[in-house]
């Protein structure tokens, strides 16, 4: 069994821009923690912006700025399935 997360091989930049596209405007502080990470990683090899280990901080932005309880709204729902690489 391949021990890799679904998110290795692809860039972190280009998922996550398609996560901050399908988050209201209303989301204001994740949209800008999501913005500031990925800005900070202009300077990065592209192999690393392919690696696993730039997904753990987009996992701990979006766990810490939605509510399980609002697991069903239809953003949330898109947003799980672009970063677990489902059906984008």
């Amino acid at each position: 069994m391949d021990s890799k997360p679904k998110q290795a091989g692809r860039d972190i930049s280009e998922v996550t821009q398609k996560i901050i596209n399908e988050i209201p405007d209303s989301e204001v502080k994740l949209k800008n923690k999501l913005i500031r990470y990925i800005s900070s990683l202009w300077n990065l090899a592209p192999e690393v912006l392919v690696s696993s280990h730039v997904w753990i901080p987009v996992q701990d932005i979006l766990n810490a700025h939605i509510n399980p309880e609002r697991i069903n709204e239809p953003w949330v729902k898109k947003t799980i399935r672009i970063f677990n690489n489902e059906n984008e």
